[in-house]
């Protein structure tokens, strides 16, 4: 599995299992913690490094993983069923949660208060029902949901993760590139083995004798082709001596399709106004990825094969 298939497998052969339950019973604090570590390690297993927590949450297309976060989507599934109980017509669900709920939102939902201002209502409610009270005040604060409408868990959802989610550290180093349509284009790939190669290229997640060094510093970071540099993914891309032909070769293909930048950023995959974006995007990923890969085999991919590889994702 690709880390793309591994996400895809936990959505829909595990995480789908506990959707019922996590409607009708809360998830306790501190098993949301345990279930993500699970998640974690089985994503990144046989990985050296992996993305910051904020990079791997978001979207595909915007440079993300689209995992699920446990504690805000057990939280969502959870409240949604309870607001549109406590909104709908007159029902036993509707009439009990209104006597635990309505006076604390009647400023929110005043057509749900009927003057029942019972202290137990205020005093002794069910800890469950506390933080869906502040949940449902702050979302109903924010026009997220509106009295009259029922509530969707996605949304929500979608909500409170992009409050945690965010750039990453490469992003944050290269603010001068055009990450949105990067992670566009790396999404619109669809060999998954190229994308994700792509994905690790961009985080600088590529474990490199330079990254191992950093990690272990009893390893050897010079690069074993070149014996000169240290084997950064710079260095593995653009700058090994060994790689000069087909570097050269790519730069001038990019070139002759439009592309104006400099190898530092087309090698990421800001190409400026070319002809067919998709098109060259798709050379650069499939020259990284070739390039990634014969280096694990130790060697170096012709021009021919790059070309080849090309042809065959396009």
């Amino acid at each position: 599995f690709t880390i793309y298939q591994k996400v895809n497998y936990l959505k829909a052969k595990v995480l789908s299992r506990t959707i019922y339950i996590a409607q009708i019973l809360p998830c306790p604090a501190n098993l949301c913690p345990k279930i993500l570590s699970a998640i974690v390690r089985f994503i990144w297993l046989g990985k050296i490094e992996k993305p910051q927590r904020c990079v791997v949450f978001r979207k595909i297309p915007e440079g993300g993983l689209s995992l699920t976060e446990p504690s805000l989507f057990y939280k969502a599934l959870f409240l949604r069923p309870l607001f549109n109980a406590l909104t709908e017509p007159e029902s036993p669900e509707s009439s009990l949660l209104r006597y635990w709920m309505a006076f604390s939102l009647r400023k929110h939902l005043p057509n749900i208060y009927k003057g029942n201002n019972v202290p137990v209502a205020v005093i002794e409610r069910p800890f469950y029902l506390e933080e869906p009270v502040h949940q449902i005040k702050q979302l109903l604060e924010d026009g997220i949901i509106s009295p009259n409408s029922r509530m969707v868990h996605r949304n929500i959802y979608a909500t409170w993760i992009s409050k945690v989610t965010g750039p990453g550290k490469t992003e944050l180093l290269y603010p001068h590139l055009d990450w949105k349509s990067i992670w566009r284009n790396t999404a619109a790939l669809k060999n998954t083995q190229i994308k994700e190669t792509m994905f690790l290229f961009n985080q600088r997640l590529l474990p490199t004798r330079a990254r191992d060094h950093r990690i272990d510093s009893t390893t050897d970071p010079t690069c074993c082709f070149c014996k000169q540099e240290p084997e950064s993914d710079e260095h593995i891309m653009l700058h090994c001596p060994s790689r000069e032909i087909s570097t050269l070769w790519l730069e001038r293909t990019l070139r002759t399709h439009g592309c104006s930048t400099i190898p530092m950023d087309f090698i990421r995959g800001q190409l400026g106004p070319v002809r067919n974006p998709r098109t060259s995007f798709a050379l650069v990923a499939a020259y990284i990825y070739a390039t990634w890969k014969e280096r694990r085999e130790g060697r170096t991919p012709s021009t021919t094969e790059i070309e080849s590889l090309w042809a065959s994702i396009l």
